[in-house]
């Protein structure tokens, strides 16, 4: 059963707009809500995608090569694990691409007396380590989330 959805998001596009609205609030304030919505989001738009693009194995084998990639892969593991506490292993998008965030980091900012200088500025931040030694500051995974989901969608008709 497919569920309507009336709150206007309809296709991949509206998606990437909601992912590109998260990724600002995101330059503005680091906190929970905004590191959720824009990974939770990130993740789901691939799904978007996969039903838009339907039966075409040419697409879908793009879309597949984009799931492999390493941010991808890490806003899919912070994603299930946010919703569901844990990884089901077993789920067969982990047979085909293994886990690759180990921990996500956060860095209290640095303070002086009572003033706080930038979570991200100053000795602060988010980053995720992986299970193949990279790490990636929040900022440099959100950049490259957008810059692959905006080339693939506009590669593709979608954006």
């Amino acid at each position: 059963m497919r569920l309507q959805l009336p709150y206007g998001f309809k296709t991949p596009s509206d998606i990437f707009k909601k992912l590109q609205r998260d990724a600002n609030r995101l330059n503005t304030e680091i906190n929970p809500d905004n590191i959720f919505s824009f990974i939770v989001t990130a993740h789901s738009l691939a799904d978007w995608v996969k039903t838009a693009i339907g039966q075409d194995t040419s697409k879908m084998a793009e879309l597949d090569e984009l799931r492999e990639e390493d941010v991808i892969r890490i806003c899919r593991d912070i994603a299930n694990a946010s919703k569901h506490f844990e990884l089901d292993l077993t789920r067969p998008e982990y047979k085909k691409h293994p886990v690759l965030a180990q921990a996500v980091i956060f860095v209290e900012p640095a303070r002086f007396g009572t003033a706080t200088f930038g979570t991200a500025t100053f000795g602060g931040g988010v980053g995720v380590q992986t299970n193949n030694g990279q790490y990636y500051k929040l900022g440099e995974l959100k950049d490259e989330v957008i810059r692959l989901y905006d080339e693939f969608l506009s590669r593709h008709g979608l954006a």
